[in-house]
């Protein structure tokens, strides 16, 4: 034997405990001890045909093949990139690299578009949290911030106006990602003589510059305050009238005879308690 040929089938060595392997039989028990899969998890591959081990004649038991175990990683991997089982079920007829890279872009496409979706979703849970951390130092206590840019969609009359809903709120939002409360603010015009004059409530979205021919909200200076709230509460606006008062002529200010009322998050007890975020825009 040539030299080459006798260090060429040296190799063989590698496969050789594999090799020998390769008509064994396994039980149902091993293979999940092994791979650390569930009997149902196997049984569900069964049904839909991602697997098919033999049986035994005479007691029915299922019996493993080395290429069976083989294809239960294979189809353990496609789980891990995020494969849902129909879907492994197509990947597991593909015969072409080509096809395979194809699939691995649409579902590479598919978790970029969702981990766009959850850095909005976490981006929402972060400001809930910070609203509701600077409660203690927020809650019907009054600041000088500027309100950000708002951009009027729609209006309507009242929060339980639910027919205009359809039309002014769900046909202006992305129904799978944002929320109706995050979408309201209610507007409030009083003057400091007569008190309450007139309100409703406008659909909004956030906006970083104003656009010639769309209405906004103030976004200059406010007194800002977070408010609490219950259901069924009649005097809430009352009350956080007469403090923006108190607090407005001590600081010898003068508002705009607006006040923009967000919802920013409820606990919901017994009798839900709303919490807001007031804005009441000053005179320069």
């Amino acid at each position: 034997m040539k030299i080459n040929e006798r260090i060429e089938s040296s190799f063989d060595e590698v496969d050789r405990l594999d090799n020998e392997r390769l008509d064994n039989f396994y039980t149902a028990s091993q293979v999940y001890e092994s791979l650390g899969l569930s009997r149902e998890t196997i049984r569900y591959y069964e049904k839909l045909g991602l697997l098919s081990p033999l049986k035994q004649s005479g007691n029915n038991y299922r019996q493993f093949t080395v290429y069976d175990f083989q294809r239960l990683m294979i189809i353990d991997a496609f789980k891990k990139r995020g494969f849902m089982a129909s879907q492994i079920c197509s990947l597991m007829s593909l015969d072409t690299p080509e096809a395979l890279a194809a699939e691995l872009a649409g579902k590479a496409e598919e978790i970029r578009e969702h981990m766009i979706l959850l850095e909005k979703q976490l981006h929402q849970i972060e400001q809930d949290r910070c609203f509701i951390n600077e409660l203690p130092q927020t809650l019907h206590q009054f600041t000088i911030r500027s309100m950000p840019l708002y951009r009027v969609c729609s209006v309507f009359p009242a929060i339980t106006s639910f027919e205009e809903y359809a039309d002014k709120v769900l046909n202006r939002m992305d129904l799978d990602h944002e929320d109706i409360l995050n979408k309201l603010i209610r507007v409030v015009h009083f003057d400091h003589e007569s008190g309450y004059l007139n309100s409703q409530i406008c659909v909004v979205e956030l906006a970083e510059t104003a656009e010639e021919g769309q209405t906004y909200l103030h976004s200059g200076r406010c007194i800002y305050s977070a408010v609490a709230s219950e259901i069924g509460e009649m005097n809430t606006m009352g009350r956080m009238f007469e403090l923006t008062s108190s607090w407005i002529d001590g600081q010898q200010l003068s508002d705009q005879g607006v006040v923009y009322i967000r919802p920013r998050c409820v606990l919901a007890g017994k009798l839900p308690a709303f919490y807001y975020e007031s804005w009441v825009p000053l005179n320069d």
